[in-house]
């Protein structure tokens, strides 16, 4: 998945995410949106573009419901945009790795082995959403927070454990902010 040979390919202009996907993810994005699973752009489009408010675990697990036959072909498109071509920036920072700061650098590419075996399932990227959702509620990612994500993915707590010890031992200085 994170080592597609992909061929030269055009985006629609001034698509930064779609060219790094064509890129670097070919392979993948063909099997989700150019035939392979025709379920897997309707997913997509027509369900996960709305899942863009805090909180998004549950947007998401609703799609993931609605699409099963297409959450297996979605999860390696996502693990190649997250990891090679930095879809979780939006806005004017779409899809450019450059604006992460240094614990977002550490979290993504420092500890990418842990977070590609992670996100590799349903249960780890929804257990990967709910700690996203946690870093955003009040108060941050606390301690209860983060514990009610390992209780509700049981499945994916081995990976989220490791990637969690990955942040702990190699991002947390690059994370915590200065007083």
């Amino acid at each position: 998945v994170l080592t597609q040979a992909c061929e030269p390919k055009q985006a629609p202009r001034g698509n930064v995410c779609r060219q790094c996907f064509f890129d670097k993810c070919c392979d993948t994005w063909d099997a989700c949106f150019d035939g392979g699973n025709p379920d897997c752009e309707s997913l997509v489009v027509d369900c996960l573009a709305g899942c863009d408010e805090y909180p998004i675990e549950g947007c998401v697990s609703a799609c993931f419901d609605q699409h099963p036959e297409s959450v297996s072909t979605y999860l390696e498109q996502q693990r190649c945009a997250l990891l090679k071509c930095a879809s979780d920036k939006t806005g004017d920072q779409a899809c450019d790795a450059s604006t992460r700061d240094d614990c977002e650098v550490c979290m993504v590419e420092d500890c990418e082995a842990s977070l590609n075996d992670l996100i590799q399932t349903e249960a780890g990227l929804l257990a990967w959403a709910c700690l996203g959702d946690c870093s955003q509620a009040d108060g941050g990612s606390t301690p209860s927070c983060i514990e009610a994500c390992f209780d509700d993915h049981p499945s994916a707590v081995v990976e989220l454990s490791a990637y969690g010890e990955c942040i702990s031992y190699l991002c947390t200085p690059k994370c915590v902010p200065e007083e």
